[in-house]
């Protein structure tokens, strides 16, 4: 009981400090509001006021070098006639304060210094309502009520979602807080959706998240288009640099829009659980209920990933990374689909092994996640969404299981060689009775392809360093950073293994030239070969066969499996050709 009154309490604290820390973001972002609403009104107001002579007094440009920058602000007095009477104002434009937006400043200072040169009236336009309110310049200053309004959508968006997240959040973690008081030891029955067995799924999420984070980032890099072509034009090329900000924007702008599509075509789906939770040692079996009509012609793909939250730093430098720590996956073909509710309906089973990973809840320091996710080609738009759904140990558990999954993942559910192609994976008999597998080159063409474009990007901001006169120093250090990555797009491109299993022996060759090397082990010398987690991409694990000696040293025969049931196939071959 004592325990949850101190939770209890920190929460409340937690809510009150975040709210705290949200209001001068919120107040900013009011205040950035009621300005860019002024300068719209008063421009609206401006175009309907009467045009008369104005005699300029005094005209100045008011400099300002501090920083990094430099702003200017013109500044006039002027007297002027309105209805037999006589008014002086000082007031050059709606907009007020100095700034570097544009040339507006400088060129309206040149125009008003040849007036006042030359001793001839200019104009202003006046008030009718109130003929003491004037302005020599009524034209809306765009620039300014751009950053206005960013200022405003920035600030008041940080600011007022902080605080909604601190409200909202607080009743979802006091709903949680009663979820786990009433089943303390059922850390499964801890959320909502698990509750019922009908697991909601994050496609509404994700796609709020999307058209938050493109708007935000769009919002705070839009400014590097009115200035990055003033600083370009002062000599300063490094100023080109900024604009891949605003490039990003655009790719984040599309990525949002293409969730927004997948929303109004697909709407939420729902995951069924049979047997709640899933377990490890055991399984995880349900249905997931979908919208769709028409079945796709290649199935849908389902993959369950267990998934480590790992969080690093402190306070401003805090960031949070995922870690997969096991990972399967497999097609369900269409023939296989039934007809649900709203449209069709995919079948789940999957086997998870005792040890796939750690039993904890969301409350550890770097909790585990275990994540559906289900995926579909369709004409247009492609159907993708996900589900956290519980598997935990307990007491079904099996810690023996392992020995099944083996034979679970022997079950293909499409042809053998069908699958051995689409992994870039050669398979042939040998003359003396053996077989061989070749792993050909280029068999991760997504990552490939992928770290190529981001080295691209690399090398051309060193180029840019080196043009623009940085010191050695910095494109020194960019330059050795990149070393490891352009090995590694080597490897992917040009590496390419051989496996041969024949009369007891096993002989494994590497290369990324025509030439390589060949090691040959005997059956009596090998100890065990198993699959393990390798390289991570993304949200995708990608798995290596490892061979272990008598010796206690470990050889990969394979690597950039991204189907740990193919992976575990090809194992148990290697077991039984080794074996004859």
């Amino acid at each position: 009981m004592a325990a949850s009154m101190k939770a209890k309490k920190t929460g409340r604290a937690a809510i009150i400090f975040l709210i705290v820390f949200a209001l001068p973001f919120a107040g900013v972002g009011t205040f950035a509001g009621y300005l860019a609403g002024s300068t719209l009104t008063t421009w609206v107001r401006a175009q309907s006021w009467d045009q008369v002579p104005a005699t300029l007094l005094s005209v100045n440009l008011d400099v300002n070098t501090g920083g990094d920058s430099t702003t200017y602000r013109v500044e006039a007095l002027y007297e002027y006639n309105y209805l037999g009477r006589t008014y002086t104002s000082d007031t050059v434009s709606s907009s007020f304060g100095a700034d570097n937006i544009g040339s507006f400043h400088q060129d309206k200072y040149a125009e008003l210094r040849r007036y006042l040169d030359a001793g001839e009236r200019f104009r202003c336009f006046v008030n009718p309502a109130d003929p003491s309110e004037a302005m020599l310049y009524r034209e809306m200053r765009w620039g300014i009520f751009a950053f206005e309004i960013i200022f405003a959508l920035v600030f008041g968006g940080v600011g007022y979602g902080l605080m909604f997240a601190a409200v909202y959040g607080g009743r979802l973690v006091k709903e949680a807080e009663e979820l786990k008081a009433a089943r303390p030891e059922h850390p499964w029955l801890w959320e909502k959706d698990w509750v019922d067995g009908h697991i909601r799924a994050g496609s509404k999420g994700k796609m709020i998240g999307a058209l938050v984070f493109a708007t935000l980032w769009n919002l705070i890099s839009a400014p590097a288009l009115f200035f990055v072509p003033d600083e370009v034009a002062g000599g300063n090329k490094l100023a080109f640099i900024a604009l891949l900000f605003p490039v990003i924007g655009m790719g984040l702008a599309g990525w949002a829009v293409y969730t927004v599509l997948q929303w109004r075509k697909f709407g939420n789906s729902e995951f069924e659980i049979f047997s709640n939770p899933g377990v490890l040692g055991g399984c995880l079996e349900g249905r997931i209920h979908t919208n769709i009509r028409h079945r796709p012609d290649d199935g849908f793909a389902l993959t369950l990933s267990c998934i480590r939250k790992v969080t690093t730093g402190s306070g401003d430098s805090r960031s949070t990374s995922e870690k997969v720590l096991w990972q399967d996956s497999f097609d369900i073909p269409a023939n296989t689909l039934l007809t649900g509710p709203h449209g069709a309906s995919v079948p789940v089973r999957f086997v998870i092994p005792y040890d796939a990973g750690p039993a904890t809840d969301t409350e550890a320091d770097d909790p585990v996640e275990w994540r559906l996710e289900v995926a579909a080609e369709l004409p247009g738009v492609d159907y993708s969404t996900h589900f956290t759904v519980p598997v935990f140990r307990t007491p079904e558990s099996d810690p023996d299981l392992e020995a099944e999954i083996h034979e679970a993942a022997a079950g293909s559910r499409r042809d053998p060689v069908e699958r051995l192609r689409d992994a870039g994976i050669v398979r042939r008999p040998t003359p003396s009775g053996g077989v061989v597998y070749v792993f050909t080159r280029a068999r991760a063409k997504g990552v490939a392809i992928g770290l190529t474009l981001f080295m691209i990007i690399w090398f051309a901001i060193i180029w840019g360093m080196i043009d623009f006169g940085a010191p050695i120093f910095f494109p020194s250090m960019f330059g050795l950073v990149a070393l490891p990555f352009v090995f590694f797009i080597f490897v992917l491109w040009l590496k390419e293994t051989r496996v041969e299993i024949s009369g007891g022996n096993l002989t494994f060759t590497k290369r990324m030239v025509p030439s390589g090397k060949t090691v040959t082990f005997r059956a009596v010398d090998v100890v065990s070969i198993k699959t393990k987690g390798g390289m991570q991409a993304g949200n995708r694990l990608y798995y290596q066969i490892i061979l272990k000696t008598r010796a206690g040293k470990e050889h990969t025969l394979a690597a950039q499996l991204g189907d740990q049931r193919l992976a575990k196939l090809l194992v148990k071959d290697f077991e039984a050709a080794l074996a004859t």
